[in-house]
């Protein structure tokens, strides 16, 4: 069977199971599996597919009508330029994420001490080592495993950052001193727990303990913007993204909490993607 045989019978079978976007992702695999060019596939100048590499896509095109998401099938996915390995036990990264990387690498410069809570694959706190080196950054999530794969992430791209396991509701005390960074940012579980027998058969492939905010969806939040206050220097920043129900709670809650500078910012798409706020000095 040829590539471009493959690639038919591929994209029929995605689109037999409701992919969406299946002629984008059929093409993943084939790059991905055979290591081929589309112009080639598509004049239908190659040769045969290999027998083992033809079952290995067809299993992945199963998988993929079955539901299981892309990102996990081929177990990694871009981030701000650079290659994240991904598994189940992390949220897929996102282009929506990223504008939490630009909002920071627009708005500040040389050494800073990050923290990135809730790093999942660590693609926030990783991309931000890469493009402010000067930086100490530090991960942090509650599952083992997540860091674990943050850990691989780090070596593979070389990138000298310190990685701890911290349950978030404890408190910074437990981990950290007071005053210490310049910046806190976190993409917590934001998805009430309601809502999640709704979502998307994709998103029940990702881990529930990074998805489950909580009855409001706010139970991190509320942690993070009261319990690790402390943690901030006077005059830093603490930046969350934000789900579409829950930003004007989060700006409610910073204000509360008398942050100061409570901004929003949009991502691509025109939808507010991060709520930010400034430890007001002295407090």
């Amino acid at each position: 069977m040829t590539l471009k045989q493959l690639y038919n019978n591929g994209l029929r079978k995605l689109e037999s199971g409701g992919v969406a976007d299946a002629r984008f992702e059929v093409w993943v695999l084939i790059e991905e599996i055979f290591g081929v060019n589309r112009a080639d596939v598509i004049a239908d100048i190659l040769p045969a597919a290999d027998t083992a590499l033809a079952d290995r896509f067809f299993d992945c095109c199963s998988r993929r009508a079955e539901g299981m998401p892309l990102q996990y099938i081929i177990g990694h996915w871009e981030f701000m330029g650079l290659d994240f390995q991904v598994d189940s036990s992390v949220l897929i990264p996102r282009q929506d994420t990223e504008t939490l990387v630009e909002y920071i690498t627009e708005n500040y410069s040389g050494r800073l001490d990050i923290l990135d809570m809730c790093c999942g694959s660590g693609c926030i706190g990783l991309s931000l080592k890469h493009l402010l080196p000067e930086s100490r950054v530090v991960l942090c999530d509650i599952s083992r495993d997540a860091l674990e794969t943050a850990y691989r992430n780090a070596q593979a791209l070389n990138l000298d950052v310190t990685l701890k396991q911290c349950d978030l509701t404890n408190g910074y005390k437990e981990y950290f001193g007071e005053n210490e960074f310049d910046i806190i940012v976190s993409n917590p579980p934001y998805i009430k727990s309601s809502d999640m027998q709704s979502l998307q058969r994709e998103l029940a492939y990702e881990p529930r303990i990074a998805l489950d905010g909580g009855p409001d969806g706010m139970k991190y939040y509320s942690w993070l913007i009261s319990d690790w206050k402390g943690a901030l220097r006077p005059g830093a920043q603490m930046i969350l993204e934000s789900g579409f129900d829950t930003q004007n709670d989060i700006y409610l809650m910073f204000l509360e909490c008398e942050y100061g500078d409570v901004l929003k910012r949009r991502d691509a798409n025109g939808t507010v993607r991060l709520v930010a706020a400034k430890k007001g000095l002295g407090k």
